[in-house]
C-alpha cells in the first residue's frame, strides 16, 4: 500500500498568500474566519496534485488582487507541495510565470521543479500517477469531489465507485456467462433506459399481438358467416345475360347483308367522289399550267419590250449626236465654198509698188510679182478645194451614218409595236381563261350520275344500320353486364380463397408475433436479473471495504422494476436523510477511509466546514487529517498534533 503525507505547503503570490508556508502533521486543524486563506491551501494542494481545485473546477483565478479586484501584476506564482511517499521526502513545485513580449503582456507559462530539479509538465504527471490516477486522488482525499459527481449524475457516480473498487464487468459476465447478452445489451448505457426501451417494445409488441389475434377472430367469423346463396343467385344471372347475348348476336347476323350493302356503297360513294374530284383538279392544273405559261410569256414580252425601247434610245440619241456633226461639218463646207469662191474671184493689176520704199515696179517685175502672186491663188484653191472635197466625203459619211441609224431605230420600234400588240392579245388571252369556269366533261358527267344512284340507296339503308348500331350497343351492354356478374362471382371465389389464405398467414404471424413478445419478456427478465446480480456483487465488493457505512447500489420500484441507484446509509440511516451535519461529516471521514482502502493507498484527507463537529468526534482512521473549521480567528492559524 502507497502512504503518502503531506509534509508542508509554500505559496508565493498565490491568490490571497503572499507569502505563506504551513507545516502538516499526522492530524492539522486549519482554523480562521472566512476569506483567510484556509481554502487556498486546500487548492493550492489539490492544483499541484490533480491540476484542479477542490471542487474540480480548473485553477485559473490564482493571481492576487487588490482591494479593487484588480490583479496585481506579480512576476511568478509558486505553490510547492512536500509530500513523504512511502518514507521517502519529495517536493513538487508548480509555478507560473507571466511571459512578455517587447515589453507586452502576452500570457502566463508554467514550469515544474520536482526535488529542486526543472521537470517537464509529463515527467511530473507520470511521478504523481505513480501514487493514483489524478481522478482517483481527488475523488479519495475530499468527500465533496463524489458528493458533487453524485448529485450531478448518479450514473457517473457509479462509474466512478465501480472503477475506485475495482469491480471488473467483462470479468463479471465471463464468470456468469448467461449475462453475457445482457451486458453487451446495456453496453454505454443505463440500466433504466433500456429496461424502459424494453417495456416500451413489450407494450408495442403486446399491441401488434392483440391486433393480429383480433384480425384473426374477425376473417374467421367472416370465413363461417358466409354461405352459397349470392354465388347462385350471380349464377343464375349470368345464364340470363348469356341468353340476351345470344339473340342479339342472332338479329346481328340477320342484318349483316344490309350491312354488307350499305357498307360497299358507302366505299363506293367515297371512290366516285374521289375521281370526280381528281377531273377537276386535273382540269384546274391545266388551267393553272396556261396562266402560269401566260404569265411568263408577258413577263417576257415586257422584258423584250424595255430591251427593245433601250436599243430605240439609243439609236436616237446616236442619231441625234450624228446630225449635230453633219451640221457642223455642213457649217465649215459652207465656209470654204465661200473661201473658195472669194479666191477664185481674185485679179492682179499692173500697179506695183514696194511696200518697203514705195518705189514702183516695172513691167518686168510686175510680171514677176503677177506670176507669184496667181501661183499662191492656184495653191490655195488646189488647197480649199481639197479641204471641200474632203468636208463633202465626211458629210457623206455622216449622213449615211444618221440614216443608217434612223433606220435601226424604226426597225426596233416596229419591233416594239409589234411585241405591245402580241401582249395585248396575251392580256385579252388571260382574262379570258381566268373567267373560264369548270366545265362537265362526259366522264365527269358519268360519274356524277353514279354518285346519285349510290347515294339515293345507301339513304335507304341507313336504317339498317342504325338498327345494327343499336343491336351492337345492346349486345356490347349484355357483354359488360356478363363480364361484370363473372367479376362478382370471381370476387366471391377470390375473397373465400383470400380469407383461409389470410387466416393461415395470420395465424403464422400470431405465432411469430408470440415468439417476439416472449423474447422481449425474456430480455427483461434477464436485464432485471442481470442488474440485481451485478449490484449485489458490486455492493459486496464495496462495502467490505466501509466501517458504518453500507452503499446501495439498486432498489425495488413501485411497480416492481430494479432501478440502479447509489444510496449511502450510515448505521441504516440515509446520508441525504436523516443525519445530521456532524455524522455526515464522520460518514464522508470513512467514506474516504474506504475508498482509499478500494485502492490501496493512504492519502490526506481532507475535511471542510468542521464547525458543528466536536473535536474528540474526530475518529482515527491510520491516516492524516487536515480538518479546516471557520472561527473568529482574524489570521490564519494552523495547529499541528496536540497543539
Amino acid at each position: 500500500m502507497t502512504e503518502v503525507l503531506l509534509k508542508k505547503i509554500s505559496l508565493k503570490n498565490y491568490m490571497g498568500a503572499e507569502n505563506v508556508e504551513v507545516d502538516f502533521s499526522e492530524k492539522t486543524e486549519i482554523k480562521g474566519k472566512n476569506r483567510c486563506g484556509k481554502s487556498t491551501l486546500m487548492n493550492a494542494y489539490f492544483d499541484v496534485m490533480t491540476g484542479k481545485f477542490a471542487n474540480g473546477a480548473a485553477p485559473n483565478n490564482i493571481c492576487p488582487v487588490d482591494e479593487n479586484g484588480e490583479e496585481k501584476p506579480v512576476k511568478e506564482i509558486e505553490r510547492a507541495v512536500t509530500l513523504e511517499i512511502n518514507g521517502i521526502e519529495h517536493e513538487i513545485k508548480k509555478v507560473t510565470k507571466r511571459k512578455y513580449r517587447k515589453g507586452v503582456f502576452i500570457g502566463n507559462e508554467t514550469v515544474y521543479i520536482l526535488d529542486g530539479v526543472s521537470a517537464k509538465s509529463a515527467e511530473v504527471n507520470d511521478f504523481l500517477a505513480s501514487i493514483a490516477p489524478s481522478e482517483t486522488v481527488a475523488m479519495c482525499s475530499n468527500a465533496s469531489v463524489f458528493f458533487s459527481a453524485l448529485k450531478k449524475s448518479t450514473a457517473d457516480a457509479r462509474k466512478a465507485i465501480e472503477s475506485l473498487s475495482g469491480f471488473d464487468i467483462e470479468r463479471f459476465c465471463e464468470e456468469n456467462a448467461e449475462y453475457q447478452s445482457v451486458y453487451e445489451m446495456t453496453a454505454g448505457k443505463k440500466t433504466e433506459d433500456v429496461l424502459k426501451q424494453l417495456k416500451k417494445r413489450l407494450s408495442t409488441e403486446n399491441g401488434e399481438l392483440d391486433r393480429l389475434n383480433v384480425e384473426l377472430d374477425c376473417e374467421q367469423r367472416r370465413l363461417d358467416g358466409s354461405d352459397d346463396s349470392d354465388l347462385q343467385k350471380l349464377e343464375s344471372e349470368k345464364a340470363i345475360i348469356i341468353g340476351n347475348i345470344d339473340s342479339m348476336e342472332n338479329l346481328k347476323e340477320a342484318l349483316n347483308i344490309s350491312i354488307d350493302r350499305y357498307t360497299y356503297l358507302v366505299g363506293l360513294v367515297d371512290d366516285l367522289k374521289k375521281k370526280m374530284s381528281a377531273i377537276e383538279d386535273e382540269q384546274k392544273k391545266a388551267k393553272n399550267e396556261k396562266i402560269e405559261t401566260l404569265k411568263k410569256s408577258i413577263v417576257a414580252i415586257d422584258a423584250d419590250i424595255d430591251n427593245f425601247s433601250e436599243k430605240v434610245k439609243k439609236y436616237n440619241e446616236s442619231s441625234e449626236k450624228v446630225f449635230g456633226e453633219i451640221s457642223s461639218l455642213k457649217s465649215k463646207f459652207t465656209v470654204l465654198k465661200d473661201s473658195h469662191s472669194i479666191v477664185d474671184g481674185l485679179r492682179y493689176g499692173d500697179d506695183y509698188v514696194c511696200p518697203k520704199c514705195g518705189r514702183g515696179f516695172n513691167s518686168e517685175e510686175i510680171e514677176v510679182v503677177k506670176e507669184k502672186l496667181y501661183k499662191e491663188k492656184e495653191d490655195t484653191l488646189c488647197e480649199l478645194k481639197d479641204k471641200v472635197d474632203i468636208l463633202e466625203f465626211a458629210i457623206k459619211a455622216e449622213t449615211d451614218t444618221y440614216l443608217d441609224f434612223n433606220k435601226k431605230s424604226n426597225e426596233w420600234a416596229e419591233k416594239v409595236f409589234d411585241k405591245r400588240e402580241t401582249r395585248k392579245s396575251l392580256e385579252i388571252e388571260f382574262e379570258k381563261l381566268l373567267s373560264i369556269g369548270f366545265e362537265k366533261t362526259e366522264e365527269y358527267k358519268t360519274l356524277e350520275k353514279r354518285l346519285k344512284e349510290a347515294e339515293e340507296e345507301s339513304s335507304k339503308l341507313f336504317e339498317s344500320t342504325d338498327l345494327w348500331r343499336q343491336v351492337t350497343e345492346r349486345s356490347s351492354n349484355y357483354k359488360a353486364d356478363l363480364s361484370q356478374k363473372e367479376s362478382e362471382i370471381n370476387a366471391i371465389i377470390r375473397d373465400t380463397e383470400n380469407t383461409e389464405k389470410r387466416i393461415d398467414l395470420l395465424k403464422g404471424s400470431v405465432k411469430e408475433q408470440a415468439q417476439k413478445t416472449a423474447d422481449v419478456e425474456r430480455q427483461i427478465d434477464m436485464l432485471q436479473d442481470f442488474s440485481i446480480a451485478k449490484n449485489v456483487a458490486l455492493e459486496d465488493m464495496v462495502n467490505r471495504k466501509f466501517e458504518f457505512i453500507k452503499i446501495k447500489m439498486s432498489e425495488e420500484t413501485l411497480s416492481g422494476d430494479i432501478k440502479e441507484t447509489l444510496r449511502i446509509n450510515v448505521n441504516g440511516v440515509d446520508y441525504f436523510n436523516g443525519l445530521n451535519h456532524g455524522d455526515r461529516i464522520l460518514a464522508e471521514i470513512f467514506l474516504l477511509k474506504g475508498l482509499q482502502d478500494m485502492n490501496g493507498i493512504k492519502l490526506p484527507i481532507w475535511i471542510d466546514d468542521t464547525e458543528s463537529l466536536d473535536e474528540n468526534r474526530i475518529p482515527d482512521v491510520s491516516r492524516q487529517l487536515i480538518v479546516i473549521r471557520r472561527t473568529d480567528d482574524e489570521t490564519l492559524k494552523v495547529c499541528n498534533g496536540e497543539e
